[in-house]
């Protein structure tokens, strides 16, 4: 359950942040969507990476030990992330081209609720 959870809000804060650098960014490509690949990947793996570690591992491990591993896992996701970064992009791209479209959310209008049900 524990991985569920941290898996859950790593991956929402991963969308939230992508939808958000979008909007600002307004959609472009390249090295803008590089970037937010990338970032987002930052902040939803870094929140999966704690979580996960913390309510699994916290007062069974030295709290040092704890946040090195929290580091390492982290640090190698994201690297992982830039590594498969010319695959992940044009593999989105080629979505968006074969879908015909590609949304960009307005933060104004959109409701980043993950319990909603509209």
């Amino acid at each position: 359950m524990t991985s569920l959870t941290a898996y859950f809000f790593g991956e929402f804060a991963n969308s939230f942040v992508l939808s958000k650098l979008k909007y600002k960014q307004n959609g472009k490509r390249g090295i803008s969507q590089a970037s937010r690949f990338v970032w987002s990947t930052i902040v939803g793996e870094g929140l999966d990476s704690l979580l996960f570690m913390t309510v699994g591992f916290l007062g069974i491990m030295a709290t040092d030990e704890l946040f090195k591993i929290v580091l390492t896992i982290w640090g190698i996701k994201v690297l992982y992330e830039i590594i498969a970064l010319p695959v992940s992009m044009s593999i989105a791209n080629w979505v968006k081209k074969i879908d015909g479209f590609d949304v960009i959310d307005d933060p104004r209008t959109t409701n980043y609720s993950p319990f909603s049900t509209r």
